[in-house]
């Protein structure tokens, strides 16, 4: 399915979003991509029932990404799913074939949240219920039911059923 066909099908899929990529897309029920979103989807994207990435989020680098049920992405958030290493060719111009890149996969929890203006590298996993307070960095994993503050501290969060 092409990025038409996607907003077509999809009445939460604003017009100002651009999606590349789409035939590697999976979408569920009650998916939200607000305006001015970016999601390359080269890989493998899968976003679950009742999951939102907010306006001026990226999901960049062409790696895997994958949100579990009622997970949010709010406000200006980076995934980045891939990117090229410094020992390599860091223009967007040299071909990806010529690069020495790095692919991985982001996932995020069932009932996780990503607070604006965080950055989330590629191999992380955010467990079910993780926060992720806005303005953090994050490069290793977030266990389940922990808040993650951009300082690196983190507490408990109580658990929930899932909606």
């Amino acid at each position: 399915m092409n990025e038409q066909e996607i907003k077509n099908n999809w009445p939460n899929i604003h017009d100002f979003a651009r999606i590349i990529n789409a035939d590697c897309l999976e979408l569920g029920d009650n998916v939200q991509i607000d305006d001015f979103v970016f999601l390359n989807a080269e890989e493998r994207t899968v976003l679950e029932n009742n999951t939102c990435l907010h306006a001026g989020t990226r999901a960049i680098g062409g790696g895997r990404l994958i949100l579990k049920q009622n997970s949010v992405v709010t406000y200006n958030c980076v995934l980045v799913t891939g990117y090229s290493r410094y020992t390599s060719h860091m223009s967007t111009r040299v071909p990806k074939e010529a690069k020495d890149t790095l692919s991985g996969t982001i996932q995020i929890g069932c009932e996780a949240f990503v607070g604006s203006g965080s950055i989330v590298m590629p191999d992380v996993t955010l467990g079910e219920g993780a926060v992720v307070a806005a303005g953090s960095y994050i490069d290793e994993d977030v266990p389940s039911w922990t808040i993650r503050y951009p300082d690196g501290s983190t507490r408990e969060r109580p658990e929930f059923e899932p909606y």
